[in-house]
């Protein structure tokens, strides 16, 4: 394209991005002199589906109604003859993809806080009846100081009544899509909530759980396959975490947690206790004191002791399970209790929780030590002993 100025106001720069609808390149906005980013709609696209101008008008409708600090910033909606331009706020930090090319995963503070983010930004989508669909890392942007803005609204719906339907899968993001749009069913916020959910995962371990060589491999294993063990993958990530994840991650939506808004806040509370090495005690639990008085008998609190981590989330369901380990764990003939299973089933919250169930009934508390992050046994003991304020040098 030749540079031109477009409504005698924005400079069009060289291109720095290639899209689905058509190139993106850098302007100028000569009456502010900020750098903006300005997607051309490829004219040859509109020539062989005038349905993509469909598509991109829709994006910049959507882009006027979503005003939010995580949510690329529409300036313009522009049309020149036979062309079409979208100018939208230049983001200088590139987006997520390129970033895990660099360095293949990210902080558990830097991945939490862009999960926070992205979840506001879906919060607003959401709240105004509209689903991205195409959540992934490449249409997450970047600021200069690596706040994250949400991009490409151009697959999105507004409601059911309303929706633009599009029958191909984008190519450059197969791995980030939910089992129901893959099958072709209506969709509803949920589906975002998975998207994001593999992008923690991706931040987390550097890769998405069901990729394979082939799309048709990578479908499959979406509908089918269970989620790859996170722990395993990132020992460091905190339990609630790994819980969290693996709730994004439900195939039936009906069990997969719902709120964008809810995701955000369980990040938060994550984050904070990360942060701040807080955890979070438990509930005093009130026991009678046996009496040989017919007067009510006095209370007394009792404290648990522990480093139990702190859940964002009561424990629901599995009422059977939590039953057998908590009764094998008050059995004082049993030492050992192993809890056994494929990854990705919730043994780590499980186990959380019937600690927290028995722990004020042990004299010295529950403790949870992570042994996923050692790499050689010689390492076990000096845990051990660091977690219960043990020391073994003498």
């Amino acid at each position: 394209m030749t540079p031109k100025l477009l409504l005698e106001r924005y400079r069009v720069g060289d291109p720095i991005g290639q899209g689905r609808l058509g190139t993106v390149y850098r302007g100028l906005d000569v009456a502010t002199g900020q750098a903006v980013a300005i997607k051309h709609l490829r004219p040859d696209l509109i020539e062989r589906d005038p349905h993509r101008l469909a598509q991109f008008e829709h994006e910049s409708a959507l882009l006027g109604q979503l005003n939010h600090p995580n949510i690329v910033k529409l300036h313009a909606s522009l049309r020149d003859g036979q062309d079409h331009y979208l100018v939208v706020e230049f983001l200088e930090g590139g987006d997520l993809r390129g970033v895990l090319r660099a360095e293949g995963r990210l902080s558990l503070p830097r991945a939490l806080r862009l999960g926070i983010e992205v979840a506001d930004a879906l919060t607003r989508a959401h709240h105004i009846d509209i689903v991205h669909r195409d959540v992934s890392p490449a249409n997450i942007m970047l600021t200069r100081d690596g706040a994250p803005k949400l991009t490409d609204f151009g697959l999105t719906q507004l409601d059911t009544r309303k929706r633009i339907t599009r029958t191909e899968a984008n190519p450059d993001a197969p791995h980030y899509m939910s089992p129901e749009l893959l099958n072709g069913e209506s969709l509803d916020p949920r589906a975002d909530i998975w998207s994001l959910g593999i992008v923690l995962y991706e931040l987390l371990t550097g890769q998405t759980p069901f990729a394979t060589d082939s799309l048709a491999a990578t479908i499959l294993r979406i509908a089918n396959a269970p989620t790859p063990d996170l722990e395993a993958l990132a020992p460091d990530a905190p339990p609630a975490l790994v819980d969290l994840i693996y709730r994004m991650l439900e195939k039936e939506r009906e069990a997969r947690i719902s709120s964008a808004r809810r995701v955000g806040a369980e990040l938060e509370q994550i984050l904070y206790a990360h942060e701040s090495g807080r955890n979070t005690p438990l509930p005093r639990r009130w026991v009678s004191v046996p009496s040989s008085f017919d007067t009510p008998a006095p209370m007394e609190a009792v404290t648990a002791a522990h480093n139990l981590p702190p859940q964002a989330t009561p424990f629901i369901g599995r009422a059977r399970e939590l039953a057998e380990v908590t009764a094998l764990l008050r059995d004082p003939s049993i030492r050992l209790l192993t809890l056994l299973g494929a990854g990705g089933i919730g043994k780590t919250r499980l186990a959380l929780a019937s600690a927290e169930q028995v722990a004020a009934q042990f004299a010295e508390g529950a403790y949870f030590v992570a042994l996923a992050p050692l790499t050689t046994p010689s390492a076990l003991v000096q845990t051990l002993g660091h977690t219960l304020g043990m020391d073994f040098t003498q």
